[in-house]
């Protein structure tokens, strides 16, 4: 068994789309990755969390699992949200290495092994992602998840004093993988991009929004990001009715796209500040936001590097595989 006597633990469970037989794996950084459950389910489990709990964490076909040894096994404190910690800091990493969805909200666990038993002292459900890849072949493979791993540890390598900005935003895009309505996907998305952005109100928010966001993804999709962010300030100000009140099909595939677009940018962005230190200066907190925006053009090209093409948040996406209740015509 991956954990020892004397060991506390936190893992978090979730099922999703994963390509068969991948092996379990242990990383430098103390990180386990498995496809099976790491730890034995057994009949003990069942008394603490009930049978519908353990048949949820059976359920599921990837876990990642930190570890450390206590001189308090039996006691819940500092020790164990520090390993909570850890873990959903690599949680995060691979929501940001890949966009999929999980069939019911992840599961974060923590407890210890004491005295032979393997003990849960805390659980708690996740948000249920449900914004999932634009290809319904696509499958988390080794290569995102490890990628997923080093994100993680970029995170917790990093100081948390004074990124607050980089932090909200982050939130912000991790809560919008939960959000089942494509409209409201596309306002927190954009939201995201706003936040990285901090585009000037006078003269046009949209389209300096739009011209701020060239840096992202190159000069020739600024019509594309004007129009993503007039659906996001319809949104804000309760004008759903305008997208949603008629069912047109065609409307929603759009909508669809641009979802997927700007999340693909957003998550895009958010993984080149976490791997780069030096973005992350820039994007941490808002005033050094806004004295990265005052720097030349060329200075933040230079400092951003190659353009993300926001064109492959769809690939694979086929509009045929979508029926209209999909697309949230009512019944």
């Amino acid at each position: 068994m991956v954990i020892q006597e004397g060991d506390k633990f936190a893992m978090i469970a979730l099922r999703a789309a994963v390509c068969p037989g991948l092996p379990s794996k242990e990383f430098p950084s103390g990180l386990w990755v498995s496809f099976v459950p790491p730890i034995a389910l057994d009949a003990q489990w069942k008394e603490w969390l009930g049978s519908i709990r353990v048949k949820q964490i059976e359920g599921c076909n990837l876990f990642l699992l930190v570890k450390a040894a206590s001189n308090q096994p039996g006691v819940l404190d500092a020790e164990n949200k520090e390993l909570q910690n850890r873990v959903w800091r690599y949680y995060l990493g691979l929501l940001l290495a890949d966009r999929f969805a999980t069939n019911a909200p992840p599961v974060l666990v923590t407890g210890a092994y004491q005295s032979g038993d393997l003990t849960i002292r805390q659980l708690s459900n996740l948000d249920h992602l449900v914004h999932e890849a634009a290809d319904p072949r696509h499958r988390l493979d080794s290569a995102r998840i490890e990628q997923g791993v080093r994100l993680g540890a970029c995170m917790l390598d990093r100081p948390t004093h004074g990124m607050w900005r980089f932090n909200r935003i982050l939130s912000l895009y991790v809560r919008a993988r939960a959000v089942s309505e494509i409209v409201d996907r596309v306002h927190q998305y954009t939201r995201c991009l706003e936040g990285l952005t901090v585009p000037p109100v006078k003269g046009g928010t949209g389209k300096n929004f739009a011209a701020r966001v060239r840096l992202f993804v190159g000069p020739n999709h600024g019509d594309l990001f004007e129009e993503v962010y007039k659906i996001r300030g319809k949104i804000e100000h309760l004008r759903e009715h305008e997208f949603l009140e008629t069912f047109d099909r065609q409307n929603r595939i759009d909508l669809m796209r641009k979802a997927g677009i700007v999340e693909y940018v957003a998550r895009s962005c958010l993984v080149r500040i976490v791997e780069s230190a030096a973005l992350g200066s820039h994007f941490s907190s808002t005033s050094s936001l806004e004295d990265f925006w005052k720097r030349s053009e060329d200075d933040r090209a230079a400092l951003w590097g190659k353009p993300i093409d926001p064109m492959e948040g769809n690939i694979g996406l086929v509009e045929s595989r979508f029926t209209d209740a999909e697309l949230g015509e009512s019944a």
